[in-house]
């Protein structure tokens, strides 16, 4: 089994099509059906969550993939201690920066 998760490069998922962002539901139908887990978008990424949305609705992405994508990715993220206390210990803010 794999336990880690496919992120795609940043604005990636808009190369997938020859001519980027002309039919952005099917490039992440595409690249979700290909693969990728974690989809990088800085830009337009409610219109990602919305056509991602629209594609498990219509159960083209079945939502058995999505659930098992999110249990990986925090699975990963716990492993990592992310989920830990994010906050900096403010004793060390004279330090910062001071070499």
């Amino acid at each position: 089994n794999f336990y880690g998760f496919v992120v795609s490069d940043c604005q990636g998922i808009d190369k997938i099509t020859s001519n980027p962002h002309a039919k952005h539901i099917y490039t992440v139908q595409a690249g979700i059906l290909a693969g990728i887990d974690m989809v990088m978008v800085p830009y337009n990424h409610t219109e990602l969550f919305d056509d991602l949305t629209l594609l498990v609705k219509k159960n083209v992405i079945l939502m058995d993939r999505v659930e098992d994508v999110v249990g990986r990715i925090l699975l990963v993220k716990f492993n990592l201690g992310l989920f830990g206390n994010p906050m900096a210990d403010p004793s060390f803010v004279n330090e910062l920066a001071s070499q």
